[in-house]
């Protein structure tokens, strides 16, 4: 669907600029808990309005869990032929990724696109480039299953697990019915969800630290900031809405809204009922960028 396609674009752009603000980030050691946890213990920006918080730290966690999850994130017997793990795709001293157009899974087979970093993916709204699924629980059936990726399915993964000795005493130790479809992908996403990259510049920036970056940078920060109010004014207009916004912030940029259709960065109203997974989409894009700040509404 265009919309889709439209929406994709954006989305990307936006990652693409926010990539460059978080350049220095380094991986931390910490754990975060799993979805019934905490994930992080969040942290708040002390720029006003600021559309980006801080990425938050990694809470503490069942540490079994975690090393387990660890494991099998690099275990190749995930893979129909024992060559492909998570890893793979994902190496963390790459960042997070393989640094291919097109990654490779079993049999030397490429996939259609690029792998995503697997880094701050637990904060992410939603998982693979195209938000298809919501979590990283989620996501971890669709490598499994690809044919270009793993090739695999859970009977065949569960059966040479079980065989493993020291898998069914790990996963005895954490799950009371050791090694299911389910356990796995807890396993899995928990550990992913440690891999948070903490106190980078950028974030020392939004914590107060007037010199974690430069100037220049000040001012991209500022232009991203407008920006984001035009990706969500764009997408309103593919799904052929007008945006009936309310309040004010600076002068500068009510003049710059008002060019654009819209009175206010946070609040957006829209002025025609919308389909729910059209919806979906804008509450996406608004969420993502205001932190849940923001509240889109249907008007009546």
């Amino acid at each position: 669907m265009m919309c889709e396609r439209i929406f994709n674009v954006l989305v990307l752009t936006c990652m693409g600029l926010l990539i460059l603000l978080t350049i220095g980030c380094s991986r931390t050691d910490n754990q975060n808990g799993p979805d019934t946890e905490r994930l992080a213990v969040s942290k708040e920006s002390k720029i006003p309005d600021s559309p980006i918080q801080p990425i938050p730290e990694p809470s503490q966690s069942n540490q079994n869990k975690v090393n387990l999850g660890e494991m099998l994130f690099n275990e190749q017997r995930l893979s129909s032929n024992d060559s492909i793990s998570c890893a793979s795709c994902h190496n963390l001293d790459k960042g997070g990724v393989d640094s291919l157009s097109k990654s490779i899974g079993i049999h030397g087979k490429f996939g259609t696109i690029n792998a995503p970093t697997v880094f701050n993916s637990g904060l992410n709204i939603a998982q693979f480039w195209d938000g298809r699924v919501e979590t990283l629980e989620d996501q971890i059936d669709g490598p499994i299953h690809h044919q270009a990726e793993m090739g695999s399915n859970w009977p065949q993964v569960i059966e040479k697990l079980t065989t493993d000795k020291q898998y069914r005493s790990l996963f005895n130790k954490v799950y009371s019915n050791g090694i299911t479809s389910d356990n796995i992908k807890d396993a899995i996403s928990t550990f992913e969800k440690t891999l948070l990259t903490t106190n980078s510049p950028f974030d020392r920036y939004l914590q107060g630290d007037q010199t974690a970056i430069s100037e220049n940078a000040k001012m991209e920060y500022e232009k991203f900031d407008m920006a984001i109010a035009s990706t969500v004014i764009a997408m309103a207009r593919t799904l052929d809405l007008k945006v009936v916004a309310e309040g004010v912030e600076t002068e500068e940029q009510l003049d710059f809204l008002q060019e654009n259709g819209c009175d206010v960065l946070q609040g957006f109203y829209f002025s025609k009922p919308v389909a729910a997974a059209d919806l979906k989409q804008v509450l996406y894009a608004n969420r993502d960028f205001y932190n849940e700040k923001s509240k889109v509404r249907i008007a009546k």
